[in-house]
This record gives structure tokens, C-alpha cells and sequence, in this order.
């Protein structure tokens, strides 16, 4: 097994993905920046459940599909969050 270094880029990818998912994701590891505290917050905006640790997220779309959030998404200063949000 092999240690690589935390991604912003990826964590962000993986909690995106993981909303689009079937059943519970694990993201072990993730980083935990500005960036991709903010895209978590938008993951849970579109309905998932999050629960997150420091070493690990848990991620599980809504049964029912996504829906549109009630409020503005704001991805702070992520440009691989706003991206998906477009």
C-alpha cells in the first residue's frame, strides 16, 4: 500500500461524484482546505447526506434524486467546485 498526497482537486471530484453515486461513498483522506470545505457544503445544498470526519467523509446522495438548492451555492474560491456547479 502506498501513501499519495492529499488532493484538493480530487477530494472535491470524489465528493462531487460521490453525490451522483448509488449508495454510501467513502472518501478517505480528503483534504481539508477552504475549497473543499465549501464544495462538502454544496454537496449537502443538493440534498446528500455528509458525514464528515477528519479523515474520512461519508457521502450518500438523496433517494429521491438532487434538487435544486433554495439558496446560492457558494464555492468560496474553488474553481473544480464552481465548475460542477455551472
Amino acid at each position: 500500500m502506498m501513501a499519495i498526497p492529499r488532493s484538493k482537486s480530487h477530494t472535491i471530484r470524489a465528493a462531487l461524484l460521490a453525490t451522483l453515486a448509488e449508495g454510501t461513498s467513502v472518501i478517505r483522506n480528503p483534504l481539508l482546505s477552504d475549497g473543499c470545505k465549501a464544495a462538502l457544503r454544496a454537496v449537502r445544498q443538493f440534498g446528500a447526506q455528509v458525514e464528515g470526519r477528519e479523515n474520512e467523509w461519508r457521502i450518500t446522495p438523496p433517494e429521491d434524486g438532487l434538487h435544486l438548492p433554495d439558496d446560492i451555492i457558494d464555492v468560496d474560491n474553488s474553481g473544480t467546485a464552481m465548475m460542477y456547479n455551472s
